[in-house]
């Protein structure tokens, strides 16, 4: 005995289904035969009932053996010649799968829907319908069958069993007037199983209400199918809103149930399948790298539960996290540096933390806004993007590019300041991460972030910086944003300063996403929304950005520092992230107000709504 799939039928009764690669359900019934049959192969042919305007793959599942099977009964049944209808014989067993054989190659006119009849403990009826009325003659026509008392020995046929069709309702326009269920299987496959089907019906002649075979035709298939679950379904011959007979389809699986149903592995651990017969319990290695750090009853930090988890597999013993947070004290530097951007090359200033308390063997998270805090307000600068480079325990560089050609020259001669934040862990209240881009070519590139699943109960506020891995690169230079904010992902985008600048690669996105933060930070955050409707023409007094004027929520004594970053929602605007960019900075600041500015591309239908994610930072003890 052998079974398998290909794209044509086979020697027993067979279960076509549509391609995975289809878009959507046909729902269109399918005949197969066989034609010819011998110890090295056969030949199978596929008839659709009616036209189709979609290309689809019709998978056939066959089943090949010889002889009688144990526990089993087979055989194959002569039709005699007809002309038109249907045609049926007697035959004895219990249970039936029936498939056509046509004797005359490419015989599409002999093409027949099959069934089984009043299947009992002593005998069944074959019927036979032509799928075209009025075809012509058909002859040269044998069925074979195969019924089933018990699983024959030696076959890999997990699952034997029926669907119960009571087709009380008409069928419905959406499943093209076909009646249709879905089954689990009692038992995963290793790999999608082979799967026959084979209708049958019950006539009984003393009601009449009940069809007669002889006016009636029934085909069944499969919509779907998975190592899970299949969808199979079922047409006949009456009309849709005429009663419809309860159907019966009976079922057989071939293959192997995956080695992993019904393994039990230790904590943390779960089964891995490396073949139809092997598995084992393993620890998952796959572990997110954002940092929500816990800290463990042993004193140890863990860089978040799925690696404490992994930790406790490893050792065979269940590792308790005691608290949320890092086990050793929280290092939070904030501060104000400058450089001068008299000319259009990237500027750099090192930034050296003054009895730096941050540990060598853990990564330093850095936030950078450029501002002006010390001017009027009166003048809007360019945008200009800032990254940082060389960061360490003791210090980093922060280096700055502003957009255009100098065109308008500043009051300040150019001074532009740059707000900072550095920290060691994720503060209590946050989660935090470095997330590398490889490389990409020009234009905008955009990655998913994943976010702890119980985290946050609505989108978190999100900080995004950037970080250059090669040193002096001043093409790699971009704006940096986040995208479709959720409770559980977002998006971060970067886009070259200038279209066409090179190759950019290993650069770095700082980010930080947080409902709320520890109260001794010194923190303040608010969410600010321009909803950006003014028109172009407008908006030469603020050198085509979008300004507004902000009050900090909370009371500073003296002027805090602010890092801003922008959020946009591709779903509710025109601009779709990969044509984007926006950039933000701060213009004045002092201890009570700020005026935030931004400008995004704009796009033939106007500017899109962009939201920006403030952090005020008093001076608290650090």
């Amino acid at each position: 005995m052998g079974y398998t799939e290909t794209k044509i039928q086979i020697l027993e009764k067979l279960a076509p289904s549509r391609s995975s690669s289809m878009t959507r359900p046909l729902h269109q019934a399918v005949t197969v035969w066989l034609e010819w049959v011998n110890t090295t192969g056969f030949s199978a042919c596929v008839e659709t009932s009616g036209p189709s305007d979609d290309l689809r793959v019709v998978n056939v599942h066959w089943l090949a053996f010889r002889g009688q099977p144990f526990g089993s009964a087979a055989g194959i049944i002569e039709i005699p010649f007809w002309t038109t209808g249907s045609s049926h014989i007697l035959s004895r067993v219990p249970e039936v799968f029936v498939t056509p054989i046509h004797r005359n190659p490419r015989d599409r006119k002999t093409a027949t829907s099959i069934w089984t009849e009043n299947v009992s403990s002593v005998g069944f009826k074959i019927f036979l319908r032509e799928l075209t009325n009025f075809s012509g003659g058909h002859k040269h026509v044998r069925v074979q069958w195969i019924a089933f008392v018990a699983t024959p020995r030696g076959w890999e046929m997990p699952e034997k069993s029926k669907l119960e069709f009571g087709n009380e309702n008409h069928p419905e326009r959406d499943t093209q007037y076909s009646f249709c269920q879905d089954r689990n299987f009692q038992a995963p496959f290793y790999q999608t199983p082979v799967l026959l089907l084979s209708p049958s019906h019950k006539w009984i002649m003393e009601n009449a209400l009940y069809i007669n075979p002889e006016n009636n035709a029934i085909t069944s298939w499969v919509e779907r199918l998975d190592v899970t679950s299949f969808t199979a379904c079922v047409k006949d011959l009456q009309l849709y809103d005429e009663r419809h007979d309860p159907l019966t389809v009976y079922y057989i699986a071939f293959g192997d149930i995956h080695p992993c149903h019904n393994v039990e592995c230790p904590l943390y651990a779960s089964c891995q399948a490396y073949g139809p017969f092997n598995a084992s319990c393993v620890c998952n290695s796959d572990v997110p790298t954002y940092e929500d750090e816990v800290c463990s009853q042993d004193g140890v930090t863990f860089q978040n539960s799925p690696t404490l988890e992994l930790e406790s597999c490893v050792q065979g013993r269940q590792i308790i996290a005691q608290s949320p947070g890092s086990c050793e004290p929280l290092v939070f530097y904030r501060g104000r540096t400058h450089v001068y951007l008299g000319d259009t090359e990237a500027h750099c200033r090192q930034v050296v933390f003054e009895n730096s308390a941050f540990l060598e063997n853990k990564p330093v998270h850095i936030h950078v806004t450029v501002n002006y805090f010390n001017t009027s307000g009166l003048f809007t600068h360019e945008a200009a993007v800032a990254w940082t480079e060389e960061i360490s325990h003791s210090s980093f560089q922060v280096c700055v590019l502003t957009a255009g050609r100098l065109d308008r020259i500043p009051p300040d001669g150019g001074l532009t300041f740059v707000d900072f934040i550095a920290y060691q862990s994720n503060p209590i209240g946050s989660v935090t991460g470095h997330e590398l881009l490889d490389s990409w070519w020009d234009g905008t590139t955009c990655k998913e972030i994943t976010l702890p699943e119980d985290k946050f109960s609505r989108p978190p506020y999100i900080l995004v910086s950037t970080e250059h891995t090669f040193l002096g690169r001043k093409h790699d230079a971009a704006t940096v944003w986040s995208e479709n904010v959720e409770s559980t992902k977002f998006t971060l985008c970067l886009r070259e300063m200038q279209n066409f600048d090179g190759l950019h690669e290993s650069i770095v996105v700082d980010w930080i996403a947080f409902s709320e933060l520890p109260e001794e930070l010194d923190v303040a955050w608010q969410t600010i929304i321009f909803q950006n409707y003014a028109p172009v023409e407008s908006l030469s007094v603020t050198n085509y950005a979008f300004c507004k004027t902000l009050k900090f929520d909370v009371f500073f004594s003296a002027t805090p520092y602010v890092i801003v970053s922008a959020y946009h929602n591709s779903d509710l605007g025109f601009m779709p992230e990969e044509h984007n960019s926006i950039a933000t900075w701060v213009e004045n600041i002092n201890s009570t107000h700020c005026r935030i500015c931004m400008k995004e591309l704009h796009s033939p239908l106007g500017y899109d709504p962009v939201n920006i994610d403030l952090l005020a930072i008093g001076s608290g003890a650090e």
